[in-house]
Formats: C-alpha cells, structure tokens, sequence
C-alpha cells in the first residue's frame, strides 16, 4: 500500500491545485461493499461478484531493501571483556567494568 501512496504522491505534484476529502460514510457504500467481500470467508458469497486477480501489482514497487548499521551499544565493553578479556585502557574503568561484568553472562 505505501507503494501506492507514493505513487499518488508522486502524481499530485504534476497537478496545480488539488483537494482532498474525505467520503462520508453513506457515500461511500461500494468501499464498504468491497471489504465486505473480501474478509467474507463464504464461498457462496464470494461467487456472486466477479473478482479479477491481479497476477502482478499495477505498480513497480519501490527497492524496500533496509540497511542496518551496528553500533556500539553500553554491552560493547562488557561483551569485549568476557569474550576477549579487553579491558578499557584506565585504571579506574577497567577496575569498575570488571566489577560490574560479573553480574552479567553471556548466552551463546
């Protein structure tokens, strides 16, 4: 759907001036009647309208591809300590870490 909605977007802007409204509810009876249809689960019912299937969208789909980056979270440092037994370089801080890594474990 949000291929949809960008392609409509995408459209909107070729046009000067526009309005959006909303249809009311008693206007708006052929939608009503089509998602009806659709979550009816009696096959009787669903052989009265004919139905077309579409074997491919009517739009090319945008690439929906999602790209993850990892970043440090506050774990690093104390999965950096029980895998490899780093420490940070201050006395301090390496003193608390490993206080502080010994309340936690590492499953798998």
């Amino acid at each position: 759907m949000v291929a949809y909605l960008n392609k409509a977007r995408d459209l909107l802007v070729q046009f000067d001036k526009y309005t959006l409204q909303q249809a009311p509810h008693d206007q708006n009876l052929n939608a009503d009647a089509l998602a009806k249809l659709a979550s009816a689960k009696d096959a009787d019912t669903l052989n009265i309208v004919p139905i077309e299937r579409l074997s491919a969208p009517s739009i090319q789909a945008e690439d929906a591809s999602l790209v993850i980056q990892a970043v440090d979270t506050w774990m690093a440092p104390y999965m950096e300590y029980l895998t490899k037994g780093v420490l940070p370089a201050d006395k301090n801080k390496a003193r608390t870490l490993q206080w502080q890594a010994a309340r936690y474990i590492l499953v798998e």
